[in-house]
């Protein structure tokens, strides 16, 4: 069974600036289990940062327009980049804005829930909670050592598929996350292939091309996302390719 740390030892970063919407969701995630001690809201940017090196922040909540200077994909991408928050960390974004250019920005950060202003508190609560729930489920995952061999990856993702069935989809797409951050892109094709043989998505679709890509296979690459797009199969990709 994947480790897991206990909800009440997890920390949360708020990213938020009003004041009401910071008291309410301080409010769902006491009830979800997080320790008010390990709730922290964020006012700025470096004040993100600050707290990122410092603490292991389990869980983000970030409202899209939160620094005029920097986008919540921006703060993100730079989190990640530096390193300061874990690949199993739990990104919620939050936005009012609903125009082309910021749609494209967040399904570009792809992360793990994002609600459209005004939501409910009890959605707001229910996809923290879920997203919280897998994603420690499947930390393990996450945390394979980059001297892993093709088959012991494949071992260990075979293996979760067994114990988490509900999660196959997730686990599926972590799989050729893991394999195109190694720079394996034969490992990485092939198993985007057998993904779109099972279920077309774009994430896969998405994964197959940007690994014929550096493998440069661009002729073929650009061919599959062009016939992919006419068929009209997943009108989100769709939608996404073309802003």
């Amino acid at each position: 069974m994947a480790h897991s740390t206990k909800i009440s030892q997890s920390s949360v970063l708020v990213a938020e600036s009003s004041p009401i919407v910071i008291a309410n969701i301080k409010i769902l995630l006491r009830e979800i289990g997080f320790s008010d001690r390990l709730i922290h809201i964020a006012k700025d940017v470096r004040s993100i940062v600050s707290l990122a090196k410092k603490t292991r922040i389990d869980t983000i909540i970030c409202d899209y327009h939160f620094d005029e200077r920097r986008n919540g994909k921006q703060i993100i991408e730079e989190l990640r980049e530096n390193n300061f928050i874990q690949k199993s960390c739990s990104i919620v974004m939050l936005t009012a804005d609903t125009s082309g250019g910021v749609v494209k920005s967040i399904l570009d950060l792809d992360p793990d829930e994002y609600l459209v202003k005004p939501y409910s508190l009890f959605e707001l609560k229910r996809r923290v909670a879920r997203t919280y729930k897998r994603k420690q489920e499947m930390s393990h995952l996450y945390q394979l050592s980059k001297k892993a061999t093709v088959k012991e990856i494949q071992q260990a993702f075979d293996s979760a598929l067994d114990l988490m069935p509900d999660y196959a989809g997730h686990i599926h797409r972590l799989k050729g996350y893991t394999f195109v951050k190694r720079g394996d892109y034969v490992a990485a094709a092939r198993h985007y292939h057998q993904c779109l043989r099972k279920q077309p998505r774009h994430w896969a679709i998405c994964g197959l091309a940007e690994s014929l890509i550096a493998l440069n296979e661009l002729e073929q690459a650009e061919s599959m996302v062009q016939s992919w797009l006419s068929s009209g199969k997943d009108q989100n990709a769709k939608r996404y390719m073309n802003y």
